[in-house]
C-alpha cells in the first residue's frame, strides 16, 4: 500500500506498507517528479496532472513497482 503525504514545500513523501520509504516526489518549476534519494532515481514522468487526485497513490505504486523491475 503507497501513502503520499505532504513533507515540505514542494515535496511529497512516500510510505510503503506503512513504513517511510526512499521515495519522494518533488516539485521543479511546476513538474512533479519521483524520485529515489538512495541509491539516487529520478523518474521522467510529470505527475502534475495527478497531483491532488485520488489515483496518485495508484500511478506511484505502479511506477515505483516498474522501476524495481
Amino acid at each position: 500500500m503507497v501513502k503520499i503525504y505532504q513533507s515540505g514545500q514542494g515535496l511529497l513523501s512516500v510510505d510503503l506498507d506503512g513504513k517511510p520509504s526512499d521515495w519522494k516526489i518533488a516539485n521543479r518549476s511546476g513538474v512533479w517528479q519521483l524520485y529515489k534519494t538512495e541509491p539516487y532515481l529520478m523518474l521522467p514522468t510529470n505527475l502534475a496532472p495527478f497531483i491532488n487526485r485520488a489515483e496518485l497513490s495508484l500511478i506511484v505504486s505502479r511506477m515505483i513497482g516498474a522501476a524495481h523491475g
